[in-house]
């Protein structure tokens, strides 16, 4: 039987590294937790649930996700996030692929359910959100623009759909909600001036528009009522703020030059 790493990163996940780490016990051979120096109890817990820890300074989303995958035991590899879980129904597909050595494959999307102020979002984009977790590490990256990371494969690998969750709980409420906009939106600005990508006030205008068009209408946030369009317009915000933080950077960086 082929035997597998999952890899989760963490930084102050105390709250939810419990139930993430019980989520994969049944089928991981070795639960690797890749830590931001956490203040809270989070490492501790991890050690006590017999999980194997690395202390490592936060390198960005897709370089933190590649540590982790180079210092595995193991070429396969499940990647997780600390507020995600893995489904029963999941778990049960990928123990039927271990035993038969992942049907010659290099890898597996999944979808993710998320779970948003009470509801499982079904539209708007968010769902089924097919993302590849599941690869052997000879075959695929972690790459991806900050905050943002994804799993590049080669070309030759072959690639299934498993079709099934992950279970993602990405914000505790609204304000944590708010808190998780700001931080992305600062570090998604700073990219985009680092890469030195020219930003103007029509992308003030037009990109958070379109991003609220696209979540309600083309995706069907319409279909979910009040929490469609609550998702929708929380979308369009973030892409505001984006844009907005660019255009401030952009402009006190040509004031000091």
């Amino acid at each position: 039987m082929e035997k597998m790493s999952t890899c989760i990163m963490t930084y102050n996940e105390e709250e939810n590294i419990v139930d993430c780490i019980n989520s994969v016990k049944e089928f991981s051979d070795e639960i690797l937790v890749v830590d931001s120096f956490s203040t809270d109890k989070t490492v501790e817990i991890v050690k006590n649930m017999g999980a194997r820890v690395i202390l490592q300074k936060f390198l960005g989303y897709a370089e933190q996700r590649q540590f982790a995958i180079n210092n595995a035991k193991y070429n396969w590899i499940f990647c997780l996030d600390a507020d995600e879980r893995a489904s029963k129904e999941l778990t049960e597909k990928i123990l039927e692929l271990k035993k038969n050595n992942f049907l010659d494959y290099q890898g597996f999307y999944v979808n993710r359910r998320n779970y948003y102020m009470g509801k499982w979002i079904k539209y708007g984009g968010w769902y089924p959100e097919k993302r590849i977790r599941l690869f052997n590490r000879n075959y695929g990256r972690s790459i991806g623009v900050n905050p943002h990371d994804k799993i590049e494969m080669k070309e030759n690998a072959k690639i299934g759909d498993l079709n099934l969750d992950i279970i993602h709980f990405p914000y505790k409420d609204l304000t944590h909600h708010l808190e998780v906009i700001n931080r992305y939106s600062t570090i998604a600005a700073k990219e985009k001036v680092n890469r030195g990508e020219k930003v103007t006030f029509l992308n003030l205008i037009f990109n958070p528009a379109f991003k609220f068009f696209k979540a309600y209408i083309l995706k069907k946030g319409f279909l979910m009522g009040k929490m469609g369009f609550i998702h929708a317009t929380m979308g369009a915000f973030s892409v505001f703020m984006k844009y907005l933080k660019t255009l401030e950077m952009q402009n006190g960086k040509s004031e000091k030059s």
